[in-house]
């Protein structure tokens, strides 16, 4: 309700990396843990500083807080890619970006209220924060948040019985070499993040005779574009049909649109997308793939 843009950071970030996104962004406040509050004493910044502890920021408040008029078109969170290709961008997204990619994903998904969500992964992550934050937010689900993925960790979190799981490929490789971890009401084990290579889903659905429900999809658009969910065996590397009021074409590089299993230029649509990468005007949606 304030009005400000929020930019997560990956806290597993390198100085350098931290340096360049917050040279980037400018920030006016940054909230950091301890851990990250060290990385930060070599980087030169004008912002304040706080610690984690969020209600200190109403001691630096020096006027009445007042909630500016925005639209849901206004950029609301700032996210920086994981910078594969270059340099991290931030990735602008609206209000009307995040839910509606989230409705496309509660949709998809048929998530509700009684979910138990599972989350292994990092939640500054374009997929986590859409699926274990925002989401379940939207339809009062609970979330199973585990801090790291060590085996430990992983199995103390099994016993609050989840519904469904989030993770990559590797989660679930883990648990395919665990051979017994308890699954009684999972009724979603969902891929995302990475590639899934054969030998994970087949190891894992050889185990625990589930199927891995396999997504794609890019900080760019929400993240999620398509998800291969239904119930039947398909190569690990199907992603299935785009999700609800998301256009998917592939191109050439004349923005003619191919024929099917014709490699080319991803081309994607949708209120999901979006609205640029800041400090970068001539920037566009169109995302290459491999």
């Amino acid at each position: 309700h304030a009005g400000a843009i929020v930019v997560p950071l990956n806290v597993y970030l390198h100085e350098k990396e931290l340096e360049h996104i917050i040279n980037d962004s400018k920030p006016h406040i940054i909230i950091a843990s301890e851990p990250q509050k060290k990385k930060l004493e070599n980087i030169t910044f004008d912002a304040t500083l706080l610690t984690e502890d969020f209600f200190i920021i109403r001691e630096h408040t020096t006027q009445p807080l007042e909630t500016p008029a925005y639209q849901q078109t206004d950029c609301a969170v700032i996210l920086y890619t994981s910078g594969t290709t270059g340099l991290p961008k931030g990735v602008m997204v609206s209000s009307q970006g995040i839910i509606t990619n989230c409705m496309q994903g509660i949709a998809n998904f048929d998530i509700t209220g009684n979910e138990r969500i599972y989350a292994a992964l990092p939640l500054f992550h374009s997929y986590m924060e859409n699926a274990a934050v925002w989401s379940p937010l939207i339809v009062g689900a609970t979330v199973i948040v585990v801090p790291s993925r060590t085996r430990g960790a992983l199995l103390k979190g099994l016993p609050l019985r989840p519904t469904v799981v989030l993770g990559i490929p590797h989660l679930f490789g883990l648990f395919a070499l665990m051979k017994t971890a308890p699954f009684p009401d999972v009724k979603l084990f969902v891929s995302g993040g990475d590639a899934l290579h054969n030998k994970i889903r087949m190891g894992f659905e050889l185990i625990y005779n589930r199927k891995i429900t396999n997504g794609y999809g890019l900080t760019e658009t929400g993240p999620f574009i398509s998800v291969d969910i239904d119930d039947a065996r398909r190569p690990a590397g199907c992603v299935g049909k785009g999700m609800e009021d998301v256009c998917v074409e592939i191109r050439d590089h004349d923005g003619t649109v191919l024929p099917a299993c014709t490699p080319g230029t991803l081309w994607v649509k949708g209120n999901n997308c979006m609205l640029g990468y800041y400090n970068a005007p001539e920037a566009t949606t169109k995302i290459m793939i491999d």
